[in-house]
């Protein structure tokens, strides 16, 4: 299911992933949060979100 992520047009990919952690199961979550950390970003104390590592 991770990788099916490839496919979703970069404006949508924040909903997806949040619609995916919903159906993870618990042993990959970190995986999840690995992805979200590095690629997509977390938002921050201001509202915005955080730059990824490798941001799209």
């Amino acid at each position: 299911m991770i990788m099916a992520l490839s496919f979703i047009p970069p404006e949508h990919l924040d909903e997806h992933v949040d619609l995916l952690e919903d159906a993870l199961p618990e042993e990959l979550i970190p995986v999840s949060n690995w992805f979200e950390d590095n690629y997509i970003g977390r938002p921050n104390r201001r509202g915005a979100t955080a730059e990824g590592l490798f941001s799209y």
